[in-house]
């Protein structure tokens, strides 16, 4: 067994970078594509709910994906820095699911090319 055919870890095959790359795509659509809410304040309980039954009195425009970390209410914008950073390990940990079965998978097949190789013409 030769150690030249064996590739370092952090190099990756071109479709695992590609793959990556549309990984990352759609985290970046996921986030960037607003969700809106319709906020109905209710003056007993003094605080607002999502209906989309009655007239709402807000507008709220949720950015972010899987947790909404950026809110625009009428005019008003605020920005979560906690769902921000669970949203940002969620891309972190899904590319790289991505990038590790892509490179298990590829790397099987590998070795198994290398296998039937080794044993010959039958």
């Amino acid at each position: 067994m030769s150690d030249k055919s064996k590739r370092p870890w952090f190099r990756f095959h071109l479709l695992t970078a590609m793959l990556m790359m549309f990984a990352a795509g759609g985290f970046v659509w996921a986030n960037t594509l607003p969700q809106r809410y319709d906020l109905i304040y209710n003056s007993k309980t003094d605080s607002y709910y999502i209906d989309t039954l009655e007239e709402p009195d807000y507008y709220v425009r949720c950015y972010g994906w899987p947790l909404s970390f950026f809110a625009v209410i009428e005019f008003e914008k605020h920005f979560l820095p906690k769902p921000f950073a669970l949203d940002l390990l969620a891309l972190g940990g899904g590319i790289a699911g991505v990038a590790f079965v892509c490179e298990l998978i590829l790397r099987r097949r590998e070795a198994r090319q290398r296998s039937l190789d080794r044993q010959g013409p039958a």
